[in-house]
């Protein structure tokens, strides 16, 4: 967050919500190497749990629906739900889990809607 202010405030004029998504949206794309390297280091149940969390779904992930859908089973999707709090990925608050790092959530929608 600190890089973002940092860009928008040394603008000569006062910036707009457009300047906001932009500067972001260049530093999503810069930090894309990055960031990859952070995921790689995730398990693919962990990796399906961080896309699902950034798509929205913040609870229920122990539900039948859920594991139907993923085939994971809930010890799994437990064991991996308390790996990426001790790795610092999620924080679930009021039983909803979200994820710790905006830049990780924003990749996630960014490259796979532009399909890279």
């Amino acid at each position: 967050m600190n890089v973002l202010c940092s860009k928008l405030w040394t603008s000569e004029n006062i910036p707009t919500s457009q300047d906001v998504y932009d500067v972001w949206e260049k530093y999503v794309i810069g930090e894309r190497s990055r960031t990859i390297t952070e995921l790689d280091k995730t398990s693919s149940t962990q990796y399906r749990i961080i896309t699902d969390i950034a798509y929205g779904q913040l609870k229920n992930f122990t539900s039948r629906e859920y594991l139907n859908k993923t085939g994971f089973l809930s010890s799994t999707v437990t064991k991996a739900l308390s790996q990426l709090e001790k790795k610092d990925y999620v924080y679930k608050d009021n039983d909803k889990y979200f994820l710790v790092d905006p830049l990780i959530k924003s990749s996630l929608q960014y490259f796979s809607e532009k399909n890279l």
